[in-house]
């Protein structure tokens, strides 16, 4: 049997035990909520964080480059609360159950139509070990499949939209084989070592700069009173925008083609001949639906919805 003196050091080291606190290695719950990233100043919380942590990290999803706020979908026009990450926009969903409380902006999806309005050129299903989407009628074959599959599949990256086909990335200016999907895009990077020669487009950064050239509102705050819309070769980017009464809107030819912007509809604003550099301006004071078109090139459309 044990000393005395043995049993009661065993007892007050119990006692110490239980009263140590959690080491720093285990976060308590409230820290868990929450995590800073000091590579992009941007916090994500709660289940946006979950989302990220269960849904591939940094690899899938990029580091934040946005805080939360509220956006009006150009899906549906509804407003919902999202962040923004280098490869996808997190949407929060209360009218879902868990784990569908929190979706995908369709960025590939929007993306696709802004700048292949007539589908993409010189595109080819792959031959290698083929799998067919009958809800959009394309395939994904090789190490697209392959990676498809092995990255959360329809959930994460949804349906294909296009085949394969060669494209200029609009971030490094190098041409690479890409296919779209409704919400990504792959690109194939031969110069590197599996399994980083399939990479995610940052679909997320090229939409936030887009949507946002002087930044976005966080939650809470009133609608911004002035935004932008660039023309980027035969596209106006972003293709669709939703602002408030009184919003003032500002259009910049980023491109070397001239070109104009004009409602022809309601005949309420006409540009000059716009060259590259220029910008034209117009505040919108009443709501509505504002087609607009390049009168140069007319297959150039876009809208301007005001609430």
């Amino acid at each position: 049997m044990l000393s005395k003196h043995i049993r009661y050091w065993l007892a007050a080291l119990i006692v110490l035990i239980a009263a140590a606190p959690i080491s720093a290695g285990q976060p308590s719950y409230a820290q868990a909520n929450s995590r800073a990233f000091p590579e992009t100043g941007k916090t994500v919380r709660d289940k946006f964080l979950a989302y990220w942590d269960t849904h591939g990290g940094l690899a899938q999803q990029g580091y934040p480059i946005s805080d939360e706020m509220r956006e009006v979908s150009d899906t549906d026009g509804k407003s919902y609360t999202v962040q923004y990450f280098e490869r996808a926009v997190f949407e929060l969903h209360p009218e879902n159950q868990p784990p569908n409380d929190v979706l995908l902006s369709l960025l590939g999806n929007f993306l696709y139509k802004q700048k292949y309005p007539g589908g993409a050129q010189a595109q080819r299903a792959n031959p290698n070990n083929p799998r067919q989407f009958t809800e959009t009628g394309k395939s994904v074959g090789g190490k697209f499949r392959a990676y498809w599959e092995s990255h959360g599949g329809l959930a994460q990256q949804g349906y294909p939209i296009s085949e394969e086909f060669q494209e200029k990335n609009d971030l490094d200016s190098k041409t690479y084989t890409v296919q779209y999907f409704e919400r990504a895009v792959f690109e194939m990077h031969t110069e590197n070592q599996p399994p980083y020669d399939v990479l995610l487009s940052q679909l997320g950064r090229f939409r936030y700069s887009q949507k946002y050239p002087g930044g976005p509102q966080p939650v809470g705050t009133a609608a911004p009173s002035e935004t932008g819309v660039n023309i980027v070769d035969f596209y106006f980017s972003p293709n669709t925008i939703t602002v408030a009464a009184g919003t003032k809107v500002t259009w910049t030819n980023v491109g070397p083609t001239i070109h104009t912007v004009e409602d022809k509809a309601l005949k309420v604003f006409s540009s000059e001949i716009l060259e590259k550099g220029q910008k034209f301006s117009y505040t919108f004071t009443k709501a509505g639906a504002y087609d607009y078109l390049c009168t140069l090139h007319p297959d150039m459309v876009a809208k301007v919805i005001v609430r």
